[in-house]
């Protein structure tokens, strides 16, 4: 509207019955909304890595269930329960007059029914502040997407387990995949497809991450992040404070690690001791401020003591079965870190090297969660129990991105393509390791293919893994069919899928120095003064849509596959 484009009015309302009638509906607002991007000349100022499109899943409180109805209530008020709680198409309410007529002249049925009305209009109104903030279509998809929940219960069981069998676990993730795949209409899943070497933005409690597109899961195949709708007003509350946060690479030099282990205990080191390890010839180091904390009052003023946008919490995470909280073990103590709202400060960025800190399965307050209702806007969380020396690793490498990767851009690039380019080669590390014991794969053919998956994944190349299994194929001298069905057998579900990227990090950009987007005021991201707001304040009002710069690809850049 600020551009004086009006959409193209519809030849008639929609009066759809189906879920296919709604999808195409909304591809069709799709299209209609990239059309009027592309006469603005938007797209052509979009940056490599931020989101084309917002793909939503509706979620249902999770503890929500008709065994809280009392016994006695109204027949049409049970229906009506169970027809939100068992909600699988876009239309909640389906039957006869017959069946549907009760509940209509119910007055409690109705008030239920409304109470659930309420609340769908309310999420339409957070996706809509989304959307508005990138300039980009919302692919809503139905609930029943969200029915994978059984599934995911049973994948979190295995990853918990002490021996957990791989075979079985890779074949389970790969179908719940293919299983979240299915569950969304044809149209929308093209649409995907479509944007599946582009940014896309995931809304919702459901892991969409592990959507296969082409085999791969959605994560690795394009750039992701999920902002969660629970607990409570979360979703709104960062729909609201949607700013650019611009950093220069050297803002990132100085990083918190807030430690969390006992004096004993053998996952204590190990951190900084592989971030010791990685970077010891890093060119440029990484400032460490590790602090080690046992109790409540000392984990806040951890965060509270640092102004850098960027830390890592380093200790124990878990989640109990029975309740609706994750926590965070800090000395005698488990907390969420939800608690401590309006007590303590957290930066921007936070990397969080503990289990479970977003369970797989969904909850009402997990761990980072609580740290985006603090003010984090970007949390790598957990959402499996995962190994200490893998996690160790995937840190230390993430510090030697920041010291040699960064330094070297001459284009900004949002925060999810910093993680997310990390992730991807994080897996090839993963499979290449797994696959080397079992082919007897050189040590100079392992540092020949991962480089060359590396440089692949830097330069944004769409088939890098597809490259990857040519390689393994040609070293090995075995098909490449042969590989690939080895691949999803033994390290389809690696450490790194146990990750995923939370918040709203597509407002966070990395920009070059001299960037003529660098706002030398506030860019390092400072504590915002007299706003009643803890967290770090946003750096700049440039539009995310109109004026950032024309962009041009990366060259010369190249991480080390250790």
């Amino acid at each position: 509207m600020s551009f004086n484009f009006v959409l193209s009015a519809t030849d008639k309302p929609l009066a759809g019955n189906s879920d296919e009638e709604f999808a195409a509906a909304l591809s069709a607002a799709a299209d209609e909304l990239e059309r009027v991007r592309h006469e603005a000349g938007a797209d052509r100022h979009v940056v490599p890595g931020s989101p084309t499109i917002i793909v939503a899943v509706p979620s249902v409180y999770r503890h929500l269930s008709a065994n809280l109805i009392r016994k006695d209530a109204p027949t049409a008020v049970k229906k009506a329960f169970r027809n939100i709680l068992r909600q699988r198409q876009y239309i909640a309410l389906r039957g006869n007059a017959e069946d549907i007529k009760p509940i209509i002249e119910d007055q409690a049925a109705m008030t239920v029914m409304k109470a659930r009305a309420m609340e769908l209009a309310t999420y339409s109104e957070a996706l809509s502040s989304a959307a508005c903030s990138l300039a980009v279509p919302v692919l809503r998809c139905p609930p029943q997407v969200d029915r994978v929940r059984e599934l995911l219960i049973r994948l979190a069981g295995m990853s918990r387990a002490g021996t957990p069998n791989p075979q079985r676990r890779n074949k389970l993730a790969k179908k719940i995949g293919d299983s979240l795949r299915a569950a969304i209409p044809t149209d929308l899943v093209q649409r995907i497809e479509h944007h599946r070497f582009d940014g896309i933005k995931l809304i919702g409690d459901t892991p969409l991450e592990l959507m296969t597109v082409d085999e791969l899961p959605l994560s690795l195949r394009a750039t992701v992040s999920r902002m969660p709708t629970l607990p409570g007003n979360l979703l709104l509350r960062h729909g609201a404070t949607r700013v650019p946060l611009m950093l220069l690479p050297e803002d990132l030099k100085k990083v918190l690690i807030v430690r969390a282990f006992d004096q004993h205990d053998p996952l204590r080191n190990l951190v900084v001791e592989a971030i010791r390890i990685v970077n010891n010839e890093s060119r440029s180091k990484v400032e460490l401020q590790v602090v080690d904390v046992g109790s409540k009052e000392q984990f806040i003023d951890a965060f509270n003591a640092f102004d850098g946008p960027l830390a890592v919490f380093d200790g124990h995470g878990g989640q109990d079965r029975s309740g609706p909280q994750g926590t965070l073990r800090v000395g005698s103590i488990r907390l969420n870190p939800s608690e401590l709202y309006g007590k303590i400060k957290i930066p921007p960025l936070l990397l969080l090297s503990a289990c479970e800190t977003h369970p797989l399965e969904g909850i009402e307050s997990s761990v980072a969660s609580g740290f985006l209702i603090l003010g984090a806007r970007s949390v790598l969380g957990t959402m499996v129990p995962i190994d200490g020396r893998s996690a160790a690793v995937l840190i230390a490498r993430f510090m030697l991105r920041f010291a040699e990767f960064l330094p070297a851009l001459n284009i900004m690039m949002p925060w999810p393509q910093v993680i997310g380019g990390m992730l991807r080669m994080s897996y090839v590390t993963d499979v290449l390791r797994t696959l080397q014991k079992q082919f007897q794969l050189s040590q100079d053919d392992y540092f020949k293919i991962h480089s060359a998956a590396n440089m692949g994944i830097i330069s944004s190349q769409p088939r890098w893994f597809e490259d990857l299994l040519k390689s393994l194929a040609e070293a090995v001298s075995m098909p490449e069919d042969k590989v690939r069905e080895i691949w999803l057998r033994t390290c389809y579900f690696t450490d790194t899928l146990h990750y995923v990227h939370l918040g709203q990090p597509e407002h966070i950009f990395v920009v070059p120095p001299g960037s003529p987007v660098e706002n030398p005021g506030d860019r390092r991201g400072k504590t915002r003064k007299n706003s009643g707001q803890t967290g770090r304040a946003p750096t700049s009002e440039v539009s995310p849509l109109i004026f950032y710069p024309s962009v041009s690809p990366i060259t010369r850049q190249r991480d080390s596959p250790h």
